[in-house]
């Protein structure tokens, strides 16, 4: 999952759908510390918090752009290359992915790219994509 503070509503509400067995990653970015809150996740559910926020208001990183950052170096890092995806312990994997920051066209872009990858279809019930 990955999304910012604004999502925090609709990342809590699927963390308390996992199951205990569930294992992934989840990054929300915030602009400032104050929005860093504990989230309850299962023991395999990672959560990176992500700090746009600069000390001054040029050096603040564009809405969506750490999410992409951090999303697509984790694609890059746990999914298999296409031709791999079908051999050894990744033949009966599956991937679930919620994406919020819905208005960043960074997020967008992220969000086309993966819909490509996995073959993503939009959710049409919920926040995110």
């Amino acid at each position: 999952m990955a999304g910012d503070a604004g999502d925090l509503a609709e990342i809590r509400s699927i963390l308390s759908l996992l199951p205990e067995p569930a294992y992934g990653q989840v990054f929300i970015e915030a602009t400032v510390p104050i929005q860093v809150v504990n989230l309850r996740a299962p023991r395999r559910v990672a959560i990176t918090w992500l700090l746009r926020g600069a000390t001054s208001s040029r050096d603040v990183v564009p809405r969506g752009e750490l999410v992409r950052r951090a999303v697509a170096a984790w694609v890059h890092e746990w999914i298999p290359e296409q031709g791999h995806e079908h051999h050894g312990q990744h033949e009966h994997t599956h991937y679930y992915v919620w994406i919020g920051c819905v208005g960043s066209p960074r997020v967008r872009e992220l969000y086309h790219s993966l819909q490509s990858l996995f073959g993503l279809s939009r959710s049409t019930d919920g926040h995110g994509h």
